[in-house]
């Protein structure tokens, strides 16, 4: 798993459409008390879908371009791109509409 720190505002069309795996960028505010509770949820994916997918952590305040044009209005919001698309979206405002880590990994398995 990266985080945004790996890259630079202008990087981020080129990483999505370039990159050979499917990319999931998980937006989030270190403050936030849904988007920690996320963070550990995704690392659960990370530890067991290490190959078929890449997994970037963005701070939605320190790159709030990037949020502005995925219109990131909910943390935490998880997009899935695959060849430079836009696959699918989830996004939750409170920890109990957060699915579970076996659930993410099934749907995004079923999305790649």
């Amino acid at each position: 798993m990266k985080t945004e720190t790996s890259f630079n505002s202008q990087d981020w069309p080129t990483l999505l459409a370039n990159s050979e795996l499917p990319i999931l960028l998980v937006f989030f505010t270190p403050y936030c008390g849904p988007s920690r509770l996320m963070n550990s949820l995704v690392e659960q994916v990370s530890n067991q879908m290490k190959n078929p997918l890449e997994i970037i952590l963005v701070d939605s305040e320190k790159y709030s371009e990037l949020a502005n044009f995925y219109h990131i209005h909910a943390l935490p919001t998880l997009l899935l791109f695959k060849h430079g698309q836009l696959v699918t979206r989830i996004e939750s405002e409170s920890p109990q509409k957060i699915i579970s880590a076996e659930l993410l990994i099934e749907q995004l398995r079923g999305l790649i």
